[in-house]
């Protein structure tokens, strides 16, 4: 269960990465990295409530 749950993460990383890198790449607009963070985290927390189990393991308090 552990090894899947850090599967979901490393997408939704990748993900978050892939879509910064489109917007200063395309759109010439770029975000702190702090806000990466929050986006990554807030987008996790979605994951868990819309009933990732995996996420949701590792999620505390969701």
């Amino acid at each position: 269960m552990r090894r899947k749950a850090i599967a979901s993460i490393a997408m939704l990383v990748i993900w978050e990465l892939w879509n910064e890198r489109n917007a200063r790449v395309f759109r010439n607009i770029s975000t702190m990295p702090l806000i990466i963070f929050y986006k990554i985290k807030n987008e996790a927390r979605n994951w868990a409530l819309a009933g990732d189990k995996h996420m949701s393991s590792i999620m505390p308090g969701e």
